[in-house]
């Protein structure tokens, strides 16, 4: 029964996981499409990325200040790995993957 109990609170995290990254890429896509960033609201987002706003707002309580955040965040990531490459290989391998 913990198995079970255990696989199914992995599958939550990822689904969980999941719904962040899409709705992050997806308000990257709305804002890119609407042009003015004071125009786009998490409910338009959520929508958009087929997520019910409930989730969006769960993710995102601050609302657009965490969202803007976690964009913040993830483009640093990538340029910072993209940046620890030390050979032009490994470079054009990462950006395969």
């Amino acid at each position: 029964m913990t198995e079970l109990q255990d696989g199914r609170a992995a599958r939550q995290q990822t689904i969980y996981g999941e719904n962040k990254m899409k709705l992050i890429e997806t308000a990257l896509d709305v804002i890119n499409e609407i042009g003015d960033i004071n125009e786009v609201t998490l409910s338009t987002i959520a929508k958009a990325a087929g997520v019910s706003p409930a989730t969006a707002y769960n993710h995102f309580p601050d609302r657009m200040t965490d969202l803007f955040s976690s964009i913040v965040k993830l483009k640093l990531d990538v340029r910072e790995t993209i940046m620890s490459m030390t050979t032009e290989s490994k470079l054009i391998d990462t950006i395969k993957q």
